[in-house]
């Protein structure tokens, strides 16, 4: 009897093996495949999100294509003509050039300032081009529209004018770099440091740099001084700004102060733009004492590289205002 229940016991067990092993043999066939269909799926959304960033980009380039083609407004631009610094007024040309017009279709521009809305009617020039005189104040920020009056009116924003961010803003100091290095066969400082003028005129031809000069002292003595009035002087230009590169020293072709004692070290920038308006900057620095191989200047106004902006100052003697102004 117990032999017959050993057998009986062996036989279940072997098939309870068989079951066992068979039942995780159908169960990892079936997670590889639920696996496989996830990466599937997964594949599968990749590339509905391709499809879906193609068709987005496809879509947004039509519609810029459309909106392109229905502006009436060729090309556009804004002239400073003077600015009064008694009333804090600027008059201004504001040219226009339009792709077509009805006949006998009528040129408006809309100025907004605030809620106070106007009109007035732009002269002819020639073909399609048409332009209007404006004045606009230091404090009145405008949005200037170009209004086609014909069987359909049709009104296209031209600029968002703010005569105060135009001077006072338009013009900084941009990032650049410096370095110091130490000889010990000279007992020197080397110091090198470059950095660019930006000049945001915006297309207002009146706003670009005529003139700049840079001059850099040490101790009050002149060490580098430059002017910069051409583009082959380093003005680089484009639509929309002026760019001065400006290197005080270069490569192996640095500056050397004695490395014993601080030096005093002064930056003053005057530009001129073709409006006749002069901007100024002063900066000053220390160069620490030391063996200069791990010191750095100690900024007194301004540090170097860091940005600066121009600002209108009535008071522009004034020598603790370190930042750029307007000097007449």
């Amino acid at each position: 009897m117990d032999r017959k229940l050993a057998c009986l016991l062996g036989v279940i067990a072997v098939i309870l093996v068989f079951v066992f092993y068979n039942t995780s043999s159908k169960l990892n066939r079936m997670y590889e495949e639920v696996s496989g269909q996830r990466n599937t799926i997964a594949s599968l959304e990749h590339k509905l999100d391709q499809v879906s960033g193609g068709l987005n980009s496809i879509t947004q380039d039509i519609q810029k294509t459309l909106e392109e083609q229905q502006k009436r407004i060729a090309w556009k631009k804004h002239t400073t003509a003077k600015y009064n610094r008694d009333t804090k007024t600027a008059d201004m040309r504001i040219s226009i050039a339009l792709k077509e017009l009805e006949k006998n279709g009528k040129v408006l521009l809309k100025t907004e300032k605030g809620t106070d809305v106007s009109t007035i009617p732009m002269s002819h020039k020639e073909g399609l081009e048409y332009y209007a005189d404006i004045r606009v104040g230091l404090e009145d920020p405008v949005r200037l529209s170009a209004v086609c009056d014909g069987n359909m009116v049709r009104e296209e924003l031209l600029f968002k004018i703010n005569l105060r961010e135009l001077l006072e803003n338009r013009i900084w100091i941009g990032s650049g770099g410096w370095s110091t290095s130490y000889s010990p066969d000279s007992g020197k400082t080397e110091y090198q440091r470059d950095f660019e003028i930006i000049n945001n005129h915006n297309g207002d031809e009146s706003l670009r740099i005529r003139s700049c000069r840079v001059e850099w002292k040490a101790d009050n003595k002149i060490v580098f001084t430059e002017t910069y009035d051409s583009p082959d002087n380093e003005i680089f230009s484009d639509e929309a700004q002026d760019r001065i590169k400006v290197i005080l020293g270069n490569g192996s072709n640095g500056y050397e102060f004695d490395s014993e004692k601080e030096t005093n070290l002064s930056l003053h920038i005057t530009m001129e733009d073709y409006l006749g308006l002069a901007y100024e900057y002063a900066e000053c620095e220390i160069l620490s004492a030391g063996d200069g191989k791990d010191q750095k200047p100690d900024p007194v106004s301004a540090s170097s590289g860091s940005t600066g902006a121009f600002s209108i100052s009535e008071d522009s003697d004034n020598p603790e205002n370190s930042g750029f102004h307007l000097v007449q």
